[in-house]
Order: C-alpha cells, then structure tokens, then sequence
C-alpha cells in the first residue's frame, strides 16, 4: 500500500517537471525562427539598450509601409531602432528613395529577401522588441488595424 502512494507519488512529480519542461520550451521556440531569421541576416541583437528592429516590406500595404518608412527615418539615428528593409526594389529606386540613409549605421538591406522567404514579413511591417538582454520580447506588425503599433514604436523612441 504504502509502495502505490510512492509510486503515484512519483509519478506526479514526474509529469509535473515534464509539463514545466515543455511550457520553457514551447515559450523559447516561440521566437526560435525569428532568432533564426537574425542569424541569417547577420543582424546581433543588441543589448543594452532596449532596442526595435523594425522590418519594412518595401512592396506591402501602402499605407503601412509608407508609415513605417516614414517614422523610420525620422528616428533612424536613434540607437534603439535598427531599420531592415525587405522585399526590395531594384537598387535604383532604393537610392533615389532613400539617398544617403542606404548608408547609414541603423539600416539594413535584406538584400536575399530572407525576412519575406521565411514567412515572418509579407505585407505588413514588423517590429520586434528586444530587452536589455537582447532576448526577444514582443513582435507587433503595423496593418491597418493595427496602425497604433508606431505610436507605440514612437513612445517607446522618445
């Protein structure tokens, strides 16, 4: 009698740790392919400070990428935000767009379009915030019913 209750005993503590086990891992893969997508890109999240990688689909919805773009740029030299344009143009039209940004420290070009190719960024623009341990924390996208994401994006900025 006493052997069963150490045994159901057991058992329960068993599956208790498992089930705490799986919850760590299925909360860690939730933004195991956007840390993939990071890697890819050579991009190393930074940490220290608090950061926004903002990923701009440059054919998407109009009004939500042109919004982007444009609070993008006018926070570029922020140290908080890094800017990774996708789904690219040709480099003429990048230029004539963006001028002398294309070159600046904030911005990247996902020139192999592996954002849109991994299926995290389509048409919409994507932010991901990052801690101060450069560990993901939350991942908004701007659409047009969720055009608040950039005034929380522009909060977070200033």
């Amino acid at each position: 009698m006493c052997k069963q209750k150490i045994h159901k005993l057991l058992l329960a503590c068993g599956l208790l740790f498992f089930l705490l086990g799986c919850e760590g891992k299925e909360s860690n893969s939730e933004y195991q392919s956007l840390y993939q997508l990071f890697s890819d890109l050579k991009i190393t999240l930074d940490t220290q400070p608090e950061s926004i990688y903002l990923f701009i689909p440059y054919r998407g919805c109009n009004t939500c990428v042109d919004s982007s773009k444009q609070l993008a740029v006018s926070h570029l030299d922020n140290s908080k935000m890094k800017v990774i344009f996708t789904s690219l143009p040709p480099r003429k039209i990048l230029q004539h767009d963006l001028g002398d940004l294309l070159e600046h420290r904030n911005l990247y070009l996902d020139t192999d379009n592996l954002a849109f190719k991994s299926g995290l960024v389509h048409l919409h623009p994507m932010a991901v915030f990052t801690d101060i341990a450069g560990e993901i924390k939350d991942v908004r996208y701007v659409a047009p019913n969720t055009m608040e994401t950039l005034a929380v994006i522009s909060d977070f900025l200033d």
